[in-house]
């Protein structure tokens, strides 16, 4: 028995860079076309959809939930974002943030930091 359809969670960003950026409606009708396909097929969903539905008030943790690895630029000490760090930690999820003095209190967390210019984040292969 084979293993049922991937199903690909997209964020909305996805759609707006698409369009400013590489795939506007007018130049590459395909591309929309195909959305839709996949879209009607339940192939592909949008996050904003899933997490309003289902976990109403919990985008962030949503996107981190699902994600391999997740990079915070900042979170102030004892905000919604850093008691998100701590959660993404406790999953066992790789958390990355930038390598100065504000993010002091994300690295004593476990966040791994990055320095400018460097990446560590895997790559993902698209399907």
């Amino acid at each position: 028995m084979s293993d049922p359809p991937a199903i690909y969670v997209l964020d909305t960003n996805v759609f707006v860079q698409a369009h400013r950026r590489h795939y506007a409606f007018e130049i590459c009708p395909g591309f929309w076309e195909c959305l839709i396909h996949y879209h009607q097929t339940a192939r592909i969903v949008s996050i904003d959809r899933v997490a309003m539905r289902f976990f109403p008030g919990m985008r962030n943790a949503v996107v981190a939930a699902l994600a391999h690895e997740v990079f915070v630029a900042h979170a102030e000490p004892r905000s919604k974002t850093e008691i998100l760090c701590r959660d993404i930690i406790s999953w066992g999820k790789g958390l990355y943030t930038f390598e100065n003095s504000a993010n002091h209190d994300l690295i004593e967390l476990g966040a791994q930091s990055l320095s400018h210019g460097q990446s560590q984040l895997a790559e993902v292969d698209a399907p």
